[in-house]
């Protein structure tokens, strides 16, 4: 990816990530590795903004490491 579509990524960021934790929201619990890839992706992406949403990411990680630790593909390295 060069660095224009880089920058034109970064523009949209905070309105994919909405968007993903909206669809964590609507989908079945079982769905939840599709949108957990995409975080992954999307958090590789731009560190400064991964600093603008820890506070909501963070929460989040600890949460699904909880709830889903038994789950091989939620929490591969845990399980393996």
């Amino acid at each position: 990816m060069g660095v224009d579509q880089t920058n034109d990524v970064v523009n949209y960021l905070p309105r994919i990530f909405e968007g993903i934790l909206t669809t964590m929201s609507r989908i079945p619990q079982t769905a939840f590795i599709w949108p957990l890839e995409s975080l992954a992706i999307l958090i590789s992406v731009d560190e400064n903004f991964v600093a603008t949403i820890e506070n909501r990411l963070s929460p989040l990680a600890i949460e699904l490491f909880v709830n889903y630790i038994q789950d091989p593909l939620i929490n591969g390295e845990t399980t393996a």
